[in-house]
Formats: C-alpha cells, sequence, structure tokens
C-alpha cells in the first residue's frame, strides 16, 4: 500500500495522473517485468517480491507465524524486502562483488516495487541493468533460504557467480547470445 501510494504521488507531481490503480504507467511496470529475458521462475520472484508477499520475517510476523520480523542474517533490522536486498550487513558483500553500479540511490523507506520502477526508468540507458539487479536479488532470496533450512551460507562472489550464470545459460539457449554477452560485461 505504501508504496502504491508513493508511485501514486510521484505520478501525480510528474502529471502522469490517472484514475485508477492501472494506470497505464502501472501496466507499463508490470509489462516490462513480464517481458524480460530470464527463467520464469525469477519473473515470478520479482513479482512477489513487487506486490510484497514473499515470505520475509516481517510479512510472517505480520501474519503472526513467526515470533518477531527481526533479520536473521543480521539481526539488527526488521527483515523486510528492502532490508534483505539492500541494507542487511550480508547482502552488502554480495553487492560490493558484483560489477553493478546503481544509478541511483535507494531509500530504505522504499519497497521492492519502488526500486524497480526506478530501474526501469534506467533500462534503456543501461542496457541489462535490470535483468542483472533481479537476478542478484533472486540469488540473495534463494541463498537466505538455503541458508534458513540447511545452515550453508554461499560467500558474495558465489551468489553473484550463480545468479549471472542462470541468466547467461537461460539467455543462451534462448537465443539471446548478443545481449548475453553485453549483460556479463556490464555486470559482473
Amino acid at each position: 500500500v505504501r508504496s502504491a501510494y508513493r508511485l501514486a504521488h510521484i505520478m501525480y507531481r510528474n502529471g502522469e495522473w490517472a484514475e485508477c490503480s492501472e494506470s497505464s504507467a502501472v501496466k507499463r511496470i508490470w509489462r516490462g517485468l513480464w517481458s524480460l529475458n530470464m527463467p520464469n521462475k525469477v519473473k515470478h520472484f520479482t513479482w512477489k517480491a513487487c506486490r510484497n508477499i514473499l515470505a520475509t520475517k516481517e510479512n510472517l510476523w505480520r501474519r503472526n507465524i513467526t515470533n518477531d520480523g527481526i533479520c536473521e542474517s543480521c539481526g539488527k533490522s526488521i527483515e523486510s524486502a528492502c532490508h534483505m536486498f539492500w541494507f542487511c550487513d550480508q547482502v552488502k558483500e554480495v553487492w560490493s562483488c558484483s560489477k553493478l553500479i546503481l544509478p541511483l540511490n535507494i531509500s530504505q523507506s522504499w519497497e521492492f516495487m519502488d526500486v524497480m520502477w526506478q530501474l526501469q526508468g534506467w533500462s534503456e540507458a543501461v542496457l541489462g541493468l535490470l535483468e542483472c539487479t533481479i537476478m542478484i536479488c533472486w540469488g540473495i532470496w534463494k541463498n537466505r533460504n538455503e541458508v534458513r533450512h540447511s545452515g550453508k551460507r554461499k560467500n558474495g562472489a558465489a551468489i553473484v557467480r550463480m545468479s549471472l550464470s542462470l541468466l547467461d545459460e537461460f539467455q543462451l539457449v534462448n537465443d539471446k547470445e548478443q545481449v548475453t554477452q553485453t549483460l556479463r560485461a556490464t555486470c559482473g
């Protein structure tokens, strides 16, 4: 809800105001995300993250499934999607191991959808930015779940390597070799 409010406020301020929640700007965001050249399981993950329905500690706590919403990796903050993907001490290593340079400053108050919306605006200028960012976030999510279930944490370089290798393999199989080579040079 906060994310949708922020999006509506920004659209209103920029003169892009629409009368319903399915505005053309929101439709463009969803169309852009679903048309990305990446595995469907990653698109589904992205959809869940944008809708704030991932099983983060914060969401589980709100639904009275866990006793608290504190991040198990750092123990410092509530484990929201934004904290888990951008601000947790554990993920800072992941981002520092990638060659990816985000052209924006992510606010701790943002939702995942806010980040995707901002990155879509940069996607034409920086080829592969959105795909690489989403793949690394998916790798962080996958590693977080592996740690919760088996206790085995990968280092940042391994998460980046695994995430981008999956993207490379998927795009290679789908005859996007030139895009794949450009993505690899951009992302790491």
